[in-house]
């Protein structure tokens, strides 16, 4: 099932006829830890969704460079990915789940969750 968003930056009508750029974060359906809760998905500071285990959701954003993180109750549980698209591109973002062994090491850390972007998928930095 994919779930869309729309992210507007600014209420100027001009900026609304723009062209869009697509990014989409999938979360695998597989893995044990936070199995029953939904992450936030934020972009550029703010919480545009809501992602359970084996969903995608795909969110329209302005051209340009972006901040992408998954969060676990609006604590940052994910590296920050900054994406950086032209009109009509999309960029993929998966969240693949970490073994047991690699989730326990990172329980205590602040980049809990990964969020890798996918090759050939648009350009981006750490």
């Amino acid at each position: 099932m994919i779930k869309r968003s729309l992210i507007y930056s600014a209420a100027a009508p001009e900026l609304l006829a723009q062209e869009r750029a697509t990014i989409i974060v999938h979360r695998e359906a597989g893995g044990w830890q936070m199995r029953y809760n939904a992450y936030g998905v934020v972009v550029d500071g703010h919480e545009v969704a809501r992602l359970r285990r084996g969903r995608t959701i795909e969110i329209s954003v302005l051209p340009g460079t972006h901040r992408v993180e998954l969060t676990i109750e609006l604590t940052r549980a994910s590296p920050t990915r900054e994406v950086t698209l032209s009109p009509g591109r999309r960029c993929r973002l998966v969240n693949t789940p970490k073994s047991y062994l690699q989730a326990l090491s990172t329980a205590r850390t602040t980049e809990f969750l990964t969020l890798d972007v996918e090759p050939n998928s648009g350009s981006f930095t750490t």
